[in-house]
């Protein structure tokens, strides 16, 4: 895993390094630039031209590093001088001389046709105010060119910590970032203008960011088989958790079947589904190696679910059961049971409805509601969560002692202890019925597996979004659908 971190955080990664380690500024500075460098070398023609635009700070002062090591190494590059000289850092006033004295090529006014490459470092990680005047002119010039567009740190006009837009921003291809991710370019909206982010450390020292870090982490793909629970040659069904899928009403089969099927590609050993005796039939069909416990409205059935659920390693339960009084009775059971479980869909708008209910929250618990479920949970609107997802989920994990898993473009994990995890698997044809119930049904796998409830809910989104990329490739965004995510689960881990 990587961290992420805000603009505030990083300037002390950066000011420790060069007040308490001691590794000058310029030296961090030289080898950032020359980190853009090599990625720029993979995409720039011999006969091509490269443009960077330059502000007033540190990050134009990476972009004049960059064009003064471009040319040394035969690449045509031009500076384009974007901020203020009254206002440049002292990095800055330096570079620019360096640029003046050795003869770098300083382009009075841009024309972005001519160039196959730009480079945006007009503003870094510290923006705060919005974007006006000239900037925006400059930057609605840039969006509209054919170039490369290549970010220094991060893209023009984005927040660092929240992922705002500051009324306007640079759309880049690639943004070569400095340390660790940036917890704003990983968020929508500014995701979008940050392309591949590939992440460079200049020099700072490890033991300095984890100093530092704020306890935000981002999923990657070496994590998925360091983090899974192992296969044993001597084992059997119960080495791998029983669990207990509580899901499905009459007319909702659907989610009861994705929920199990999801469970076993997961992993676990043994899948029983409790849902309405409606549904009997058609998930003896679809899942036949789903154990079936099936209820009415008789006051037994309650009971034969809490003593299935005292017999149980993990519980799914939410998925289409509805609101109805039975429904009710059993998220109570589950949440009382103390039992790691997985609380969804219907089950967080009883919740919502019987806020008694969160009495019985625990650090077993992990929740996965999509933003509006959220809003109902929380009272807060959706403009209040999407304004910084992070310390909204981060919050209501703390505050309850629970695991959130806040589904949303980029689902965001927080535990009872104020950790957070960044998802940055998945992609729009997973905006379709039925996906959060396969969510639900491979964290719940795991959980049942034995994973912690912060790593599982972590690792069941990654890998959730792995099994939508992969349903993307065969089937594309527009055609896939919640089973096709269930079937990549197996071949993605």
């Amino acid at each position: 895993m990587k961290y992420a971190v805000d603009g505030k955080t990083m300037k002390l990664i950066d000011s420790d390094t060069i007040n308490k380690v001691g590794i000058p500024s310029l030296v961090l500075m030289e080898r950032a630039a020359y980190s853009v460098y090599e990625e720029i070398i993979k995409h720039a023609e011999s006969s091509g031209r490269i443009l960077i635009i330059c502000g007033s700070g540190n990050n134009g002062a990476d972009g004049v590093a960059l064009a003064r090591i471009l040319n040394e190494n035969g690449y045509v590059s031009d500076i384009y001088f974007a901020g203020n000289e009254e206002h440049y850092t002292e990095e800055m006033k330096l570079q620019s001389d360096i640029a003046h004295k050795i003869g770098l090529n300083i382009v009075k006014e841009t024309r972005f046709c001519e160039y196959n490459i730009v480079v945006d470092a007009i503003f870094g990680i510290g923006l705060s105010r919005e974007i006006s005047g000239k900037y925006k002119e400059l930057i609605e010039k840039m969006s509209g060119c054919d170039a490369l567009k290549i970010a220094i740190d991060i893209s023009s006009g984005i927040n660092s910590g929240t992922g705002e837009i500051m009324g306007i921003a640079v759309k880049n291809d690639i943004t070569v970032t400095f340390g660790t991710f940036k917890t704003g370019m990983l968020l929508y909206p500014a995701a979008e203008y940050s392309g591949e982010i590939i992440v460079k450390n200049p020099g700072f020292p490890e033991f300095v960011i984890e100093k530092n870090n704020q306890g935000v982490y981002v999923t990657e793909k070496t994590d998925v088989q360091r983090m899974l629970p192992k296969r044993y040659p001597d084992s059997h069904k119960g080495t791998y958790g029983k669990i207990l899928v509580i899901a499905g009403s009459v007319n909702m089969s659907g989610a009861a079947i994705l929920s199990g099927i999801a469970a076993y590609r997961s992993g676990c050993g043994l899948v029983k589904i409790c849902t309405a005796e409606e549904n009997r039939e058609i998930i003896q069909i679809s899942v036949p190696e789903a154990v079936m416990l099936t209820y009415g409205s008789d006051e037994n059935d309650i009971d034969r679910i809490k003593n299935e659920i005292e017999m149980s390693t993990a519980i799914v339960c939410g998925p289409g059961i509805g609101k109805g009084e039975i429904a009710a009775k059993i998220v109570e059971a589950v949440l009382r049971s103390g039992k790691k479980a997985v609380i969804d869909a219907d089950a967080l708008n009883i919740i919502s409805e019987n806020q008694y209910l969160k009495e019985y929250y625990n650090e077993n618990i992990v929740i996965t509601p999509h933003i509006m479920e959220f809003s109902r949970l929380t009272g807060l609107t959706i403009k209040e969560i999407k304004a910084d997802s992070i310390v909204a989920c981060r919050n209501y994990a703390e505050k309850n002692k629970i695991t959130c898993v806040l589904k949303d473009s980029r689902t965001v994990i927080a535990d009872s202890s104020g950790n957070v995890f960044i998802n940055t698997s998945g992609n729009s044809g997973m905006s379709t019925a039925g996906s959060g119930d396969v969510l639900a049904g491979i964290t719940g796998s795991l959980l049942g597996q034995g994973m912690s409830v912060t790593e599982g809910a972590a690792l069941g989104a990654y890998i959730h979004g792995l099994a939508g990329d992969a349903a993307r490739n065969k089937f594309g965004e527009r055609g896939m659908t919640a089973g096709d995510i269930c079937e990549s689960i197996a071949s993605v881990i």
